[in-house]
């Protein structure tokens, strides 16, 4: 239907505006698009955070794209001068805009992106910012002399713990 004129026109009108014949079926994406979610996802969980944060756009390519099966997006990538920190800042009206218009390719890029952030999110809360033991030497409080003795006179008798402060 032409919802201007009122025309109602064949169907192999449509088909020729883009460019399919009839009887044409599209059975797979450009590039093939994910085949085995699950073995990427484990590929994923196994990268180092801070490592994807350094990765080049040559890297995002080979390391992401190609390893997630999405080929066909180097050259959007590559356009858009996309690293690894950018990569990890990518939204979907980020995707949009470069080009990646397969919706069910988009919407894997970014849970494979929301993944990746999850992760770097736990490394961020494990990374140790300070470490160190008390009693510190040199800075013990003694209750008596005989604690004082026992510390100068034999150090390793004194009971320490070791502590870290995590992000």
């Amino acid at each position: 239907i032409n919802a201007e004129y009122g025309e109602i026109q064949p169907i192999q009108h449509y088909f020729k505006q883009i460019n399919l014949r009839p009887s044409m079926t599209i059975t797979s994406q450009p590039g093939g698009g994910p085949t085995n979610t699950k073995e990427i996802e484990e590929y994923l969980l196994h990268l180092d955070p801070s490592e994807i944060t350094k990765w080049t756009t040559q890297e995002v390519c080979s390391q992401f794209l190609e390893r997630c099966h999405f080929h066909y997006l180097i050259e959007n990538f590559t356009v858009n001068n996309i690293n690894g920190k950018v990569l990890l800042m990518l939204e979907e009206p980020n995707l949009v805009e470069m080009g990646v218009n397969v919706i069910g390719d988009r919407l894997m890029v970014l849970s494979y992106l929301k993944l990746l952030r999850k992760k770097k999110i736990e490394s961020d809360k494990m990374a140790t910012l300070w470490q160190g033991e008390t009693p510190a030497p040199g800075l013990q409080y003694s209750e008596d002399c005989g604690q004082c003795c026992a510390r100068i006179c034999c150090p390793c008798c004194i009971t320490r713990k070791q502590w870290r402060i995590t992000g």
